[in-house]
């Protein structure tokens, strides 16, 4: 996702890019959601650009150029392409698996973000590039069975630190948010198969897990923003204290 002009902490002009077939469903929902806020709030322009980040770096490249004519410039991307796979033992993963998710989690965030700095670094505009990871990437998150998701995510986390240090120098910020689970997750699913009626929301600090239509957008909208001029190479872990307990919610399960 890409946007311009952000007028009192909100995306005014927005570039979705990603798979078509999913898009128009997404444009809508934008849409209406603006509609019904209204006001300043309100997304004035919206358009959507088919882009495979696995597609190799030409074809990136080619639509990321298409996304930044549709309102001239990029401003910020958010990038947040995420394949988790199945959760299976390191022995039972198989390369095409393997290279599926690096293909999506880092290299096409790579290529996506090379594709989208290059540009704000020729037009001396400056920018702001936030990744989308997942607490299955640091230290205090790693659950079993996903050594190459986790890893994957634990790579963008630290992609994130050294393109802020290349990138710094043109004015263009890069910062990651590493969000908990929430109950659409893959990996929450495994892990609550075998509850038996147990309840694991107990042993979260808040008490629930992730609700992804508002416990992320305010720190997104942050970084995107000039308030966070001075943050850069800055991982944020939004989790409500998931992986503070993960040993003791493998307690519960």
């Amino acid at each position: 996702m890409m946007g311009t002009r952000l007028i009192f902490g909100c995306i005014t002009r927005l570039v979705l890019t990603g798979d078509p077939a999913k898009l128009a469903a997404v444009t809508e929902e934008i849409k209406l959601s603006a509609s019904v806020r209204g006001g300043s709030n309100e997304v004035v322009g919206i358009e959507a650009v088919d882009l495979d980040v696995t597609a190799g770096e030409q074809s990136v490249d080619a639509a990321v150029h298409k996304a930044w004519l549709v309102f001239g410039h990029i401003d910020v991307l958010l990038n947040c392409a995420n394949y988790s796979g199945s959760l299976k033992s390191s022995l039972e993963t198989s390369e095409g698996e393997w290279m599926k998710i690096f293909n999506v989690n880092l290299n096409g965030a790579w290529l996506v973000t090379k594709a989208v700095t290059k540009r704000m670094r020729d037009s001396s505009i400056g920018g702001s590039i936030i990744f989308v990871t997942s607490i299955v990437g640091t230290e205090r998150g790693l659950p079993p069975g996903a050594s190459a998701y986790a890893t994957s995510m634990a790579a963008v986390n630290h992609l994130t630190k050294t393109l802020a240090l290349d990138f710094g120098k043109y004015n263009i910020r890069v910062n990651a948010i590493a969000r908990g689970l929430s109950d659409s997750d893959s990996l929450y699913r495994s892990m609550i198969t075998d509850t038996n009626g147990k309840p694991e929301k107990e042993a979260l600090p808040l008490g629930r897990w992730a609700d992804v239509s508002k416990d992320f957008s305010s720190t997104i909208v942050y970084l995107a923003g000039d308030s966070s001029a001075f943050l850069t190479g800055t991982i944020i872990v939004i989790d409500g204290g998931q992986s503070l307990v993960r040993a003791r919610m493998r307690s519960y399960i």
